[in-house]
């Protein structure tokens, strides 16, 4: 190959990958979870790494998102106890807004997005027990969508036999229910379960109402 051709093709050769370095693809950024946003949001930034707990991103069709973030971070920056909390931020491609901002006290353990009531204003639930399962009750947190306004809360009041109750229930979605599974114990000092509770929970305005209950 003389000169003059080997100087063609290697002027040829930058100017395509020159074409190409200024044709990049477009990054799509809706759909991502911006952390450092999220994290200035909860006065964390610093403690962002080490701090998450839970993450959950639920899709509300194409064009909106709900980032669930359950932390733990400092009381203060001289502070050695820890405080937990959670927060739930609705993201569509120009906004982005905190529509919940609370306290916990335990290990969330699943978390779901709904429209049980078939209302047009979706549910976010999620509960959380202890570390240690017969430590403590599980907690069920529920709410109501507003669009980009402060969730509302929903009331859930759960029957207990505290004679019988020990902690360690489930909860799932089935046919626009809430169902409630518990270990059942034939008293409080006995330490294996004799059976199973299960309670089935409808939504009627902000309420969560025990339909029905049955032993397994």
């Amino acid at each position: 190959m003389n000169f003059r051709v080997f100087s063609f093709f290697a002027i040829s050769t930058a100017i395509i990958l020159a074409g190409c370095q200024d044709h990049k693809p477009a990054i799509e950024t809706f759909g991502q979870l911006d952390s450092a946003a999220i994290g200035a949001d909860t006065g964390m930034q610093v403690n962002m790494d080490r701090s998450y707990e839970y993450l959950r991103t639920f899709a509300e069709g194409d064009s909106v998102a709900y980032d669930f973030l359950a932390y733990d971070k400092p009381k203060g920056s001289s502070n050695p106890e820890w405080e937990s909390k959670f927060i739930l931020i609705r993201r569509s491609h120009s906004h982005q807004d905190t529509v919940l901002k609370a306290g916990r006290a335990s290990v969330v353990r699943s978390s779901w997005m709904s429209d049980i009531d078939g209302n047009g204003r979706r549910e976010f639930f999620f509960y959380e027990s202890p570390v240690i399962a017969d430590k403590g009750p599980v907690t069920l947190y529920a709410y109501e969508s507003n669009g980009a306004k402060q969730m509302s809360r929903i009331t859930a009041t759960l029957k207990n036999e505290d004679a019988h109750y020990r902690g360690r229930d489930t909860f799932f979605l089935s046919d626009d229910r809430i169902i409630r599974l518990t270990p059942y114990f034939s008293s409080t000092h006995d330490s294996t379960a004799i059976g199973m509770m299960r309670q089935r929970y409808k939504l009627s305005g902000e309420k969560l109402i025990l339909e029905s209950e049955s032993r397994q």
